[in-house]
């Protein structure tokens, strides 16, 4: 009797087969490992699946079929004994980012699981998506304002890298106070470059072993790797990084079991808050890794202005709010923090004008 495991894995881009084929090789093997294997074995081929497109990315579903080779037993030890079979497929198929999905429900047939509706899409083979400037790139920036010199720096890293075939990597760390534009730079270059040619990691919540599984088993690379606030997280987690930003441009992931490497010739762009806590990480083995340390500051009054007659207008709001709501932020809390001003502003709307909301922001100040 032959029964049937449906897997599944969703992935943001498109998954190398030979990656896929490996694991769920593996997963197979660790399903009917020791006494499981004198009595059941995998029946069918491993397929590797194709991608079918979803809204969130794309879906890659196969199936594996096991079937009970021993002599006979009752139905009660035959369910048990499938029973944890897949209790272990489903283990060691969770480390690798494969599921069991919910609509399977064990069938002990075999059916056909693909979907007639749903697209699929070809797997492509292992290379990088070329980066493509657009000529009308400045577009992507026009609401941005007095950041012209950072955005030069970080376009000119660009072009080296384009120029070169993707051979001179000079990456560039943006950083300063919060709301000083430095994410707001790096979306707008996500944005201009498009989201194939583009990798974002957030290093708060990018794991190693995350990192290293997507850079792995993705078929195609995107050449420009964004990371995030890379001060804000343990350096065990940011250790692979070493390795990518260096000359060798090399992934390594080392198990007791094998050596998996692949080339990654990224281009990093990343953003920071504390510059000299991130010059600390690995003792400034990483830090040295970025040929340019851009700084971002906060904008002056004048600037401040126009990012609130731009958010004025969005909201349809009236333009007299702005000088009382800079009033109130740079000369009563001394700060000029774009969000929180942008927060009194729009939040004091007509109060502002008559000084009552001013009244409610003082008595609510801790030291007033």
């Amino acid at each position: 009797m032959k029964h049937q495991l449906i897997l599944e894995k969703r992935s943001l881009r498109h998954l190398d087969n030979g990656v896929m084929k490996e694991q769920l090789t593996g997963i197979a093997a660790r399903a009917i490992a020791g006494n499981r294997g004198k009595v059941w074995q995998l029946k069918n081929r491993i397929q590797v699946p194709e991608a079918r497109i979803n809204g969130e990315g794309f879906v890659y579903r196969t199936s594996l079929t096991f079937e009970r080779v021993g002599r006979k037993a009752s139905e009660d030890i035959v369910d048990r004994q499938w029973g944890i079979i897949q209790q272990m497929a489903e283990g060691a198929g969770r480390s690798k980012g494969w599921n069991i999905p919910a609509d399977h429900e064990t069938p002990t047939h075999e059916s056909k699981t693909t979907t007639e509706t749903e697209p699929t899409v070809q797997q492509k083979p292992k290379a990088f998506t070329p980066v493509k400037i657009n000529t009308d790139a400045g577009q992507h920036f026009a609401h941005l304002y007095e950041r012209d010199s950072q955005i030069a720096l970080v376009m000119s890293a660009i072009q080296a890298y384009v120029n070169s075939n993707y051979e001179d990597r000079f990456h560039a760390i943006l950083y300063g106070p919060p709301s000083c534009g430095k994410t707001e730079i790096l979306r707008s270059v996500a944005r201009m470059l498009g989201e194939e040619s583009v990798l974002v990691f957030d290093a708060t919540s990018t794991t190693k072993a995350g990192a290293e599984r997507t850079l792995l088993e993705t078929a195609e690379i995107p050449p420009v790797l964004i990371v995030e606030e890379i001060e804000k997280t343990d350096e065990h987690s940011l250790r692979w990084l070493l390795g990518v930003l260096d000359h060798r441009a090399e992934l390594r992931k080392i198990t007791h079991r094998s050596t998996k490497s692949r080339s990654v010739k990224l281009l990093c762009l990343a953003t920071a808050n504390d510059i000299e806590l991130f010059r600390k990480v690995m003792e400034g083995s990483l830090a040295s890794r970025f040929s340019h340390h851009i700084y971002s500051g906060r904008p002056s009054r004048e600037v401040l202005k126009k990012i609130l007659l731009r958010e004025i207008e969005r909201s349809k709001g009236d333009v007299a709010w702005i000088d009382p709501a800079l009033d109130w932020c740079l000369d009563e809390e001394k700060t000029n923090d774009p969000r929180r001003i942008i927060t009194i502003c729009l939040c004091g709307r007509e109060k502002l004008l008559d000084g009552s909301y001013q009244k409610h922001l003082k008595a609510t100040m801790e030291n007033k």
